[in-house]
């Protein structure tokens, strides 16, 4: 389950930044409160982010879903380092 952190003008990396940078003040006034949603599982969402800026949202979902299938369920760079390019191809990337 992702946690969720939200940045806010009272957050003290959010004040750091509004201190050091003029500009960057400005941006975080303009752009207001962000909320950040973090996997648990590092390595498995930055696999799902070099495979989604590769292709559409739609095939990255896929293709993702069907690397879960092929590592066993899990992400992980065990799994990964498991596979061979014929099984990579095979089902799309």
């Amino acid at each position: 389950m992702p946690m969720i952190h939200r940045l806010t003008k009272e957050t003290q990396p959010i004040r750091h930044l509004s201190a050091a940078d003029e500009r960057i003040r400005h941006l975080i006034e303009t752009v207001g409160e962000i909320e950040i949603h973090r996997d648990n599982d590092p390595y498995g969402s930055l696999v799902e982010t070099i495979v989604g800026q590769m292709l559409s949202g739609k095939v990255a979902d896929i293709l993702t879903d069907r690397l879960t299938a092929l590592c066993g369920g899990g992400i992980t760079p065990q799994a990964i380092s498991g596979l061979s390019v014929p099984q990579l191809r095979a089902i799309g990337l």
